[in-house]
């Protein structure tokens, strides 16, 4: 064999590895953009790291300096006391340790969300620089991520892991969610939500599942290396089944003329958290819960594909959920 035929295989090959690697899968468009021209920043400053190792001793002086490191957690109460009493509560320095334990600095978290908001400015350079701050909520179970105007708030002590103990109140599949993964995502979520625009007078599930397939859309066109156990917000097993029974699925949408229902408890069956969506079948415990929001997903990502021309804006910006059913050619 000729060298000249070696080396033109070995260049197949690699275009094969190559393709098979990076070419976008089916029913996905490439999210893939150059940031390196995008020249705002996120800043990024750890609460929890400058509290929690604070001095007590001469707590009054600390205060003095948190306070002018971190005026936005010093807007409503300034009392040394009250400070003082957080810093030596035992159970959010146990949620500040555990949190230590799996993450002992905060590289891999300040540059996925750096290159997040690098995406963020890039679809959105209107967005105003801002200032995110990790801390511990004390379980804020309510509010894991708030943006509030510039600043968002990342309370890292809901992402100990799901098995945590601190979570054993709460639902099981919820505990899910509360792995380090989900933190990124979840502050891109704040942002999603205040752009995907939604009928309001459309009561219809298709709209709804359309309006969540945008959100999860935009994350991943935040972070498009992103994991798709991440994006779908579902583990390796329950996505598996969807691809594998999306024929399935959407039949069983079509059959039963689900599209277009209005009542409200239908549409939680398929939309809102729960442990697995109910179908009514025998199959019902495999499922993973929230499968129209996956299928709202599925919808978008082939609207995008067939529309290449749509730029996310105008996805996001688009409130007419049957306009882009229609013209998104989805087909299982």
């Amino acid at each position: 064999m000729t060298k000249k035929i070696i080396i033109s295989i070995i260049a197949l090959l690699i275009v094969a590895v190559c393709t098979y690697l990076f070419w976008p899968k089916k029913g996905h468009k490439s999210l893939e953009v150059d940031i390196s021209d995008v020249k705002k920043e996120v800043t990024i400053k750890h609460f929890d790291d400058a509290f929690f190792t604070s001095s007590t001793q001469n707590f009054t002086a600390e205060l003095k300096s948190l306070q002018a490191n971190f005026p936005p957690f010093f807007t409503t109460d300034t009392d040394p006391g009250f400070w003082l009493s957080q810093r030596n509560d035992e159970g959010q320095n146990m949620l500040y340790r555990d949190w230590k334990k799996r993450n002992p600095d905060y590289k891999s978290f300040d540059n996925d969300l750096s290159e997040a908001f690098k995406h963020l400015y890039f679809y959105y350079p209107e967005i105003p620089e801002i200032s995110a701050f990790t801390y511990i909520s004390n379980l804020d179970f309510d509010y894991p991520v708030l943006l509030a105007d510039k600043f968002l708030f990342c309370a890292v002590d809901m992402y100990l892991g799901k098995n945590h103990p601190a979570y054993k109140q709460e639902n099981s599949y919820f505990n899910y969610y509360r792995q380090a993964e989900f933190l990124v995502p979840d502050a891109m979520e704040q942002f999603a939500q205040n752009f995907a625009a939604k009928d309001l007078d459309d009561n219809t599930l298709l709209n709804d599942m359309i309006w969540w397939g945008k959100i999860a859309y935009f994350k991943n066109a935040m972070q498009p290396q992103l994991n798709d156990t991440i994006v779908a917000r579902m583990s390796s097993a329950h996505l598996n089944f969807c691809e594998q029974n999306e024929i399935n699925i959407w039949t069983y949408f079509i059959d039963n003329k689900l599209l277009f229902e209005t009542n409200d408890q239908m549409k939680r069956k398929f939309i809102a958290p729960a442990p697995f969506s109910k179908f009514g079948m025998p199959f019902d415990n495999e499922t993973p819960g929230m499968i129209g929001r996956w299928l709202g997903l599925r919808i978008v990502q082939s609207y995008m594909q067939s529309n290449r021309e749509i730029t996310l804006q105008k996805l996001m910006a688009n409130n007419d959920a049957k306009l882009i059913f229609k013209n998104s050619k989805y087909k299982p």
